[in-house]
Order: C-alpha cells, then structure tokens, then sequence
C-alpha cells in the first residue's frame, strides 16, 4: 500500500526540510562561531576570542568549552573571581580536562583559598605526575613543612627534569630559606622560565619574603606577571 502519491511526496518533502533547516542553521552557527572563538585564542587575541565565546554561548547556553575559554581567559586577565566561578562549572562538565583544573587552582590561590587549591591540584597530579604547571602552582602553596616535604615527593614521582620541575625545586628551596641554592636554580632555568612564560605562575603574597631575591633574578618578567 502506497503512503504517498508521486504528487504528494514533493510536498511533504519541503515540509519535513522547512523544519529541519533551521534546526542545522542553527547548529552550524554554533560550530562556526566555537571554531571562531578557538582560532582567535590558540592566535593570543583574547578579545576578539571572547566576543565568539560569548556568540557561542547565546546559541549554546552553557557550552562547556565555551565557558572554559572565557574562565581561561579571565583568569590570564587577572579575574581569578570570575575565573573560579566558570572553571568551576567546566570542571563539572570536564573533569579530566587537565587545562581546566589547573586554571581552577590559580584562581583559587589567588583568591586564598590555599588548601582548596592543593586539593585540586593533587588531584590533577594523580591523573598527570608530570604536569609541570601543577607542580610550580603546588610548590608555590607549600606554606608549612608539611607541605613542602609533600611537593618534593611530587616532584620526585614526576620522573622529569624539566625547567617547571627545577623552578618548582627553587622555590620550595626558597620557602626553606635556601636563598642562594634557590636562586642560582632560578637563574639556570631562567632562560626556559621565560620562553614558557612561567612568570604568571607566581603569585607575590604566598612567597612573602622569599619573593624578594626571585625578583632580582626575573628581571624581565613583568610585574603585573608575578
């Protein structure tokens, strides 16, 4: 039994495609305006990547990579705020996405939140022993003895020896109050320190006053980096 005559197909046909063509309309905007977005920042231009972040968000409210981009991005400005609260989404919507958990935890040290910010961290390192990023940021927080035997153990467990391994070294040398040891690690590494652009790792009011003599060895980072 025939459903449709020849007549009648046509019809039905451009029925079915009126309803379907906004629908993938819509979706290749969203790919295009992501694509955009993801261009522009793997390109370092951060505005014109937020604009497209926030094109692809009113298509796709809560795309996740859409709100991760935006958190890195405010989190590279400074915004640690703002940052911990999309990172915090994207990490519920990522949670193995390494790039994410890292961020999260700069944000969250940079807000005070320390011990909540290890935790992220430890947990980033479980996954990825080597994360060099994570390892600095660890360093960085080690505040008590406690935490710095912890970080070497890290470090240990890595089985790398890279540059962000040997800052990390340096500045856990520098909470001990191992100036000379710490900085001459700095100063061999600088170098590489640089071309990774490790400057924004730091963060001056958790390293107090072992943050003075690692300035005078960073002389061209900028400071807004420290």
């Amino acid at each position: 039994m025939k459903i449709t005559s020849p007549l009648v197909l046509p019809f039905v046909t451009a029925f079915v495609f009126s309803i379907t063509l906004p629908s993938c309309s819509k979706e290749a905007k969203k790919e295009r305006a992501l694509g955009s977005a993801e261009e522009f920042f793997e390109k370092g231009d951060y505005a014109a990547a937020e604009i497209e972040f926030k094109n692809t968000l009113k298509a796709d409210p809560g795309n996740p990579e859409a709100v991760k981009h935006l958190g890195l991005i405010r989190e590279n400005q400074g915004a640690s705020y703002e940052a911990a609260g999309m990172l915090t989404y994207a990490k519920e919507k990522l949670p193995l996405d390494d790039l994410v958990g890292v961020n999260l935890a700069q944000a969250m040290l940079g807000l005070g939140f320390v011990q909540d910010s290890r935790k992220e961290l430890m947990a980033l390192l479980d996954r990825t022993p080597s994360d060099g990023e994570a390892l600095v940021l660890l360093a960085e927080s080690s505040l008590t003895p406690e935490w710095i035997e912890e970080c070497e153990q890290r470090i240990k467990k890595s089985g790398k020896k890279t540059s962000s391994t040997r800052l990390a070294s340096a500045l856990l040398d520098l909470r001990r109050g191992e100036m000379e040891k710490g900085e001459a690690t700095v100063k061999a590494t600088l170098p590489a320190i640089a071309n990774a652009g490790a400057g924004g790792y730091f963060r001056v009011q958790y390293l107090g006053k072992a943050w003075e003599p690692l300035k005078l060895v960073l002389p061209q980072l900028p400071e807004a980096d420290r």
